[in-house]
């Protein structure tokens, strides 16, 4: 039996193929902008105070703990909730329940994956 060709059924799995590969490229595409970051607090303190916001801002916004904290060998990951010119850089500001700060400047949250700090110092991770 000879197969026939069926030009409709061509165009359908074509346009399906089509959607599957743009959709694996928007999910890629998402990912690569995801803007989580892991911190990680190797002080001997709680961080009580997170604040990210977009490199250039005037003012820090707002507590992305709210009223939790972060123990002393304990971690959490936190997301900036306002940004607004969709870069990837942004300054993090970092408080203890003693007072310390870490400022970090213009650090690239679409490729960070973790932020391990203490009162004095910080390392970042990338992907």
């Amino acid at each position: 039996m000879l197969a026939t060709f069926h030009f409709a059924n061509a165009v359908k799995a074509a346009s399906l193929a089509l959607a599957v590969a743009l959709g694996a490229t928007t999910a890629a595409h998402a990912d690569e902008y995801e803007r989580w970051i892991e911190i990680q607090n190797y002080g001997s303190n709680e961080i009580i105070d997170i604040r990210i916001t977009d490199i250039g801002e005037d003012s820090w916004g707002y507590n992305l703990l709210f009223e939790d904290y972060i123990g002393a060998g304990e971690d959490m990951y936190v997301e900036p909730l306002d940004y607004v010119n969709g870069d990837c850089l942004f300054d993090v500001l970092i408080e203890y329940a003693d007072g310390s700060e870490v400022t970090l400047w213009e650090v690239d949250l679409c490729s960070a994956t973790s932020l391990a700090v203490d009162e004095w110092d910080y390392e970042i991770s990338y992907m």
